[in-house]
């Protein structure tokens, strides 16, 4: 047997692609982006395994970024946020096999839409206004449950951006404080469900080593990622924040209707 998948030259291209996509994503914008990356290595073989390949992968990128970003992380805001993620990955959990992953991307592609023209439409807050460190009160507790209850259930199939964003955007943080409570909220929901990935067998030996020889495009998307942080003001940040979060909901939703739409997918 062979020590790595036995795929295609094209899947190990999309995977690495992704890998680095990833990367700038969450470096970058906290992660925004990030969720194009889990359909689009599924297209390239199928959803386990690319949440088997990808999911290591993201672990490690978590770990750099937090790092990176740990001391601009908002405690005040970030606290409450991961008691409601936990929650939605308890649900992920039991619920886990029991959905398609093309329903919830037309899901999130809708939801990801609908913010994006609704931020565009209605800017939360006024120019250049920074969220106190109670962000959370200022949402109240139904979009905090809701929302970040939302990202952590989706974010067990590697989607949980969309969400995650629709809560933190409206809070207008400073852009290096944005992506530290993004990335410092989805690492503690990935890294808390390694023993049930590991329980549930889609992490394997090989799937481990076909992970380890996509590493090497992260450093250059991390530090990709940290430029446009380092680079960015607040407005030009938030604006492409809201392009990618729509620009993310189409491509969802496309790639869903494309799967339901391919011969003999209805089942």
């Amino acid at each position: 047997m062979s020590l790595f998948l036995d795929q295609s030259a094209s899947f190990y291209a999309v995977a690495a692609f992704a890998v680095f996509f990833v990367a700038i994503a969450k470096a970058g914008f906290g992660g925004i982006i990030g969720s194009v990356a889990m359909p689009l290595v599924a297209a390239a073989s199928d959803t386990v395994t690319a949440v088997a390949v990808l999911y290591p992968a993201y672990l490690l990128i978590d770990l750099v970024v937090v790092w990176t970003y740990r001391r601009s992380i908002p405690w005040p805001v970030l606290r409450p946020m991961l008691a409601a993620g936990a929650l939605g990955t308890l649900a992920a959990t039991l619920a886990y096999g029991t959905f398609a992953p093309e329903a919830f991307a037309v899901v999130l592609g809708t939801m990801a839409v609908a913010a994006a023209i609704r931020f565009t439409l209605r800017p939360p807050g006024r120019a250049g206004e920074a969220a106190p460190a109670s962000g959370p009160a200022r949402r109240g507790l139904l979009p905090l449950i809701g929302w970040c209850g939302l990202a952590g259930f989706f974010s067990f199939f590697l989607m949980g951006a969309v969400p995650a964003q629709i809560y933190l955007l409206p809070l207008r943080l400073d852009p290096r404080v944005h992506v530290a409570a993004t990335v410092a909220f989805f690492a503690a929901m990935n890294w808390s469900r390694v023993p049930i990935v590991l329980e549930l067998g889609i992490v394997t030996p090989q799937t481990l080593l076909t992970t380890a020889l996509l590493l090497p495009v992260l450093p250059a998307g991390i530090l990709a990622g940290r430029w446009i942080v380092a680079h960015l003001r607040k407005e030009p940040f938030f604006l492409i924040a809201q392009a990618l979060l729509f620009l993310l909901g189409l491509y969802l939703i496309a790639g869903a209707a494309a799967h339901y739409l391919r011969p003999g997918a209805a089942g």
